[in-house]
């Protein structure tokens, strides 16, 4: 509650209009002057007046919250104005009523009611303001991860274009290496045929590489959808203590100028043992799991409430003053319950979507993975095999007689038979062009930086196991980014160094909000499992991991220097 009221303070929301809302039923109930006739003429009409120069000074505190840069200005400006506002109410409620004829309380009670009047709008405008900050939050970040798993989607279409165009240039390049290899076996095929076949073989080489380095169509940007309200309203039993502390803090000032010591005794033992037995009871195993916890969460706070409104009658306040405590603590109650439902809702939507977008991203990476590697794998194929095997012909065979044209037209038949089953075989869905691909997808979203160093693009790609790890950390610190800093600017680094240890591949994502979580990572993170640590720095925080880069790996380039093309004889 405490963090929730700085970060509302600060905010620049902290009066809204259920602020001002809320300010008309109380001030029309139970923060009315006590009048001895509250039905006279004029009462109405200057709680009303009251009521109107009470919200004027919330609108002027709202007025320079809203434009103040400063978090330190805003959060002052809140307090102060807040306080002085709640301060002059009483003061002005009689004057308005001396204005009407109608008689004001005493004025020995005016510091009480001040006192009164400072205590409960504070408490009341900071629940409000702390309530609608965390659904303005939680219904923004619910926003964002839709927006997000849009853009999961899309990328999951354009994987899948993806691939469709690589299989497109894969069967191009079959059909074509195999009419010119039929050449081969056709009379008067020479030593310049076989060289001709080389080039087709290094032409479609290239051009199947060079679609496995392509990147995907970036499409349109994707817009930031609006959150979904519901009109649904749900009762959930708030956090225990709860109301027992908005009725006492409301309720205590009040009683301390109206009710003797042993009414204030009994009514703050039935306020704090109501609370418990209320709080206790609503949650036994057997009322949660029939779903019965907020009723009787609710229908136990109107008994505690009652006997309240019992204890107040004996104190012979008369019946309009003795109902008080009863429309406090269960409206307490009520508001809290709505509250929780609320916030619950939106938090069990927002877990939804970022297990929802966690998924997303595995299958994203996935979308283009295959497809590139079986796209290098038909590069190397064709580079390594099928045109060095041209070239060693052509070097020993300057006039080749046409059993041994027959003969290397079979082993090339079964170079291109290869060429067109990489798409068949499973293979390495991860690299460097995972993480590229996922920080792609994110910058469309989210205020990011993404760097993937060469030596570290190199480790990912000869390793697929590090790349999968290093993909899961990644994942992960961008998806808390959204939920916990989404306007902040977020940075992403995968680095990998050299050590006396041996290599080591670095991962970071840096998130640079005023205000970070530091929960840690949860129980069932996979980046927690992975050894990354979250842990804070200047402004923000930072989710790292490091690892060890097995040993070298042996990885043939289809990248050469380009020779002549030979026209077909």
């Amino acid at each position: 509650m405490a963090t929730g009221a700085r970060g509302a303070l600060g905010g620049g929301r902290f009066i809204s209009v259920w602020s001002i809302a809320a300010s008309l039923v109380l001030s029309l109930t139970v923060m009315a002057p006590a009048v001895p006739d509250p039905t006279a003429s004029g009462v109405l009409t200057a709680l009303v007046i009251g009521w109107v120069s009470f919200v004027a000074g919330l609108s002027a505190v709202a007025a320079v919250e809203r434009s103040a840069r400063r978090v330190t200005t805003r959060a002052t400006w809140v307090a102060v104005g807040v306080l002085l506002d709640a301060a002059a109410r009483p003061v002005i409620h009689d004057l308005l009523l001396s204005a009407f004829g109608v008689p004001a309380p005493p004025s020995s009670q005016l510091p009480f009611r001040i006192l009164t009047n400072v205590v409960v709008w504070t408490v009341t405008l900071t629940a409000i303001a702390v309530v609608v900050d965390a659904s303005r939050s939680l219904r923004a970040t619910n926003a964002l991860l839709s927006a997000v798993r849009t853009e999961m989607d899309a990328a999951q279409r354009r994987g899948e274009a993806f691939e469709a165009a690589a299989r497109a240039d894969v069967n191009g390049a079959v059909a074509d290496l195999r009419h010119r290899v039929g050449a081969l076996r056709r009379d008067g095929a020479t030593a310049a045929s076989v060289r001709w076949v080389g080039d087709g073989f290094r032409a479609a080489s290239h051009a199947v590489s060079e679609r496995a380095r392509a990147a995907d169509a970036a499409g349109p940007p994707v817009a930031r959808m609006p959150a979904r309200r519901r009109d649904r309203l749900t009762l959930r039993a708030p956090s225990p203590g709860t109301v027992t502390a908005l009725y006492v803090a409301c309720m205590l000032p009040y009683a301390l100028r109206a009710a003797t010591g042993g009414v204030i005794a009994l009514a703050l033992l039935v306020a704090v043992g109501g609370g418990w037995a209320v709080d206790r009871l609503s949650r036994l195993r057997m009322v949660r799991r029939r779903g019965g916890s907020a009723a009787v969460f609710v229908a136990l706070s109107a008994v505690v409430g009652a006997v309240l409104s019992i204890v107040a009658a004996a104190d012979g306040g008369g019946v309009a003053l003795a109902t008080v405590p009863l429309v406090v603590y269960v409206g307490s109650s009520l508001g809290a319950a709505l509250c929780a439902g609320m916030l619950h809702r939106l938090g069990a939507e927002q877990s939804r979507l970022a297990s929802a977008v966690a998924a997303d991203q595995r299958a994203t990476r996935a979308a283009t993975g295959a497809a590139r590697a079986a796209l290098r794998e038909a590069a190397d194929v064709m580079h390594r095999d099928g045109q060095a095997l041209c070239v060693l012909f052509a070097i020993e065979n300057a006039a080749p007689t046409p059993d041994r044209l027959a003969a290397l037209a079979t082993q090339l038949d079964g170079i291109v038979d290869r060429v067109q089953r990489v798409f068949a075989g499973s293979r390495s869905t991860t690299g460097a062009s995972s993480i590229t691909e996922l920080a792609g997808t994110w910058s469309r979203v989210l205020d990011l930086a993404s760097t993937v160093t060469s030596d570290a693009s190199d480790a990912l790609d000869a390793h697929p196991d590090l790349a999968a790890q290093a993909f899961e950390v990644a994942a992960e610190g961008l998806l808390n980014a959204a939920k916990h800093a989404a306007a902040a600017r977020t940075t992403l680094t995968v680095d990998a160094t050299m050590t006396g240890a041996g290599d080591h591949l670095t991962v970071r994502v840096t998130t640079r909000a005023a205000a970070a979580v530091l929960d840690g990572l949860g129980p069932h993170s996979r980046a927690r499992e992975l050894g990354a640590r979250l842990r804070s720095v200047e402004g923000g925080v930072v989710l790292e991991a490091a690892f060890a880069v097995p040993g070298p790996r042996a990885v043939v380039s289809a990248e050469h220097p380009a020779e002549g093309v030979t026209a077909e004889p």
